[in-house]
């Protein structure tokens, strides 16, 4: 598999090579039978891909917030295909295009990701008590004495399967009172978006009776 971050610090400063350079190695790679002569050819492929990333962009995005996160991970998952599917590039046909076009697919991938991991995938709002509600001064004091007192202690002992500094608690308490996003959340408790929203989904299903019991009245 492919790496980005190999190439990152050789090619981050120079931009000005022409995208022609790139149409020369994609040929070099396609010559090559040999195994090891094949593989370095891709590999110096791949090297100008990412030193040509600026090639790559999505302008009418270019202002939203995440960007530069999304763009790179879109450039990750390119990479990764052009390395995986190299043989199925037919050489008559520009590459830079070809690229482009699995760039733009990988980037609209990256974007709903990203837009995904942030939403509240599950609040109270689906055990029948509104989070909207929740913005009044009393509601929102509720949640917040019910999050902070854990009449039973279900919250603080509920955590993260190996990271046990990571509770259902304090997770509810960034989420819902401090009305944190899942990116901040994640980088505060040095754990991945992924895994704390999948921890949070499943144990507020699991104890949804516990939510309704103390915050249904």
């Amino acid at each position: 598999m492919m790496c980005v971050s190999r190439f990152r610090s050789s090619y981050l400063a120079d931009r000005s090579s022409p995208p022609q350079k790139m149409e020369e190695l994609i040929k070099e790679v396609k010559k090559h039978q040999e195994p090891v002569k094949k593989r370095i050819a891709l590999t110096k492929l791949l090297e100008a891909l990412y030193k040509h990333k600026h090639l790559l962009g999505m302008p009418s995005y270019a202002k939203i917030p995440d960007y530069e996160e999304i763009h790179h991970q879109a450039l990750q998952d390119t990479i990764l295909v052009v390395s995986q599917k190299i043989d199925t590039y037919e050489p008559e046909k520009p590459f830079l295009p070809w690229v482009k076009g699995i760039f733009k697919n990988k980037f609209y991938d990256a974007l709903k990701q990203n837009r995904n991991n942030k939403l509240r995938i599950v609040s109270l709002d689906s055990l029948d008590y509104s989070l909207k509600d929740c913005r009044s001064e009393n509601a929102g004091k509720a949640v917040q004495d019910f999050i902070r007192s854990d009449p039973e202690n279900i919250l603080k002992n509920t955590k993260v399967r190996g990271c046990p500094h990571i509770t259902l608690q304090k997770l509810m308490w960034l989420i819902l009172v401090e009305d944190l996003t899942w990116e901040t959340v994640a980088t505060s408790l040095n754990s991945k978006i992924s895994t704390l929203s999948s921890f949070y989904q499943r144990n507020i299903q699991k104890h949804k009776a516990y939510f309704k019991k103390y915050l249904s009245s």
